[in-house]
């Protein structure tokens, strides 16, 4: 006997990795999940201790204006390391 279980809800994953130094593709990322309507929610896999402040700030900007324009939760996970800027984006 098995279970078989099939996903009815699709969540988007970007994982943050190493240093903070380029917004754009993270920007880009967050656009393209956040307009997609079959996205259901938002899985931020954070392992980074930060790097640059604008990064950082701009990135956690642009989930507080999105998250506006379309209400969509947002999960952070974190095994080990989340510091500085990553810290303030999750």
């Amino acid at each position: 006997y098995g279970i078989f279980i099939s996903p009815k809800t699709h969540v988007g994953i970007i994982k943050i990795q190493g240093d903070l130094c380029h917004s754009a593709w993270l920007i880009k990322q967050l656009h393209n999940f956040f307009s997609n309507n079959e996205i259901k929610a938002i899985l931020l896999n954070i392992e980074s201790c930060g790097g640059a402040a604008g990064t950082g700030q701009a990135v956690a900007h642009e989930i507080l204006t999105l998250k506006k324009k379309y209400p969509k939760p947002i999960i952070t996970l974190t095994e080990n390391l989340c510091t500085s800027g990553a810290y303030y984006i999750a």
